[in-house]
């Protein structure tokens, strides 16, 4: 068994889908993919790897980053593109609940002006991006959800677009073991062939 330890959206949006590929080439190898808000420690071997929203500062690691990923402004399908950020002051907002945010990375609304503040939070930007979908608000999403959801539309592509990364980590006494060997090397061809994805290029409204 490899265990991996992802962020929620990444795990479910990037990885899951495409598992069936990872397990067909190798069959041997059972997977874990323990995917929430929060993440196993791969310094208290608590994971094999883990894809992370901030490089460790610390620990038996060997650590680089994986890849970079864009964020866009998103509302149900069909919505029109607000006038500019300036309207965004009174509009309703989905986002994170603050006191719940388990990593800066999280703060996008702050990206974008800092007196903004989401109406409608959720810890699980899955629950977010329903909460999108489905018309409650407008909220920023990772564009491999928005991007790849027929329910939602990217706004104001040209004045909102948050750039992150994620990092891979895997604790320096597991790296050269054969498993974990397998699995780094698929996850790269992987975000290799995502990458369109990851960057943003899908539709969006103006």
């Amino acid at each position: 068994t490899v265990r991996i330890s992802v962020s929620e959206g990444f795990g479910g949006w990037i990885i899951a889908p495409h598992l069936a590929d990872f397990a067909a080439a190798h069959p041997d190898i059972a997977v874990g993919l323990a995917a929430s808000t929060g993440f196993l420690n791969p310094s208290r071997r608590e994971a094999d790897i883990a894809i992370m929203l901030a490089r460790p500062s610390s620990g038996p690691l060997v650590v680089r980053k994986l890849t970079d990923y864009h964020l866009g402004l998103y509302g149900m399908a069909g919505t029109p593109a607000p006038a500019g950020t300036a309207a965004l002051k009174t509009a309703r907002l989905v986002g994170y609940v603050p006191d719940l945010i388990y990593s800066p990375a999280l703060r996008y609304i702050d990206d974008i002006d800092g007196g903004l503040t989401a109406g409608l939070t959720s810890n699980s930007v899955n629950a977010q991006a329903m909460m999108v979908r489905h018309g409650a608000g407008l909220g920023i999403l990772p564009c491999f959800i928005g991007d790849a959801d027929p329910g939602l539309i990217r706004l104001l592509k040209g004045e909102v677009d948050i750039r992150r990364a994620f990092w891979l980590v895997v604790h320096r006494d597991v790296r050269g073991i054969a498993r974990v060997k397998a699995f780094v090397a698929w996850l790269d061809a992987l975000i290799a062939r995502l990458q369109p994805l990851l960057g943003g290029a899908g539709t969006a409204a103006a």
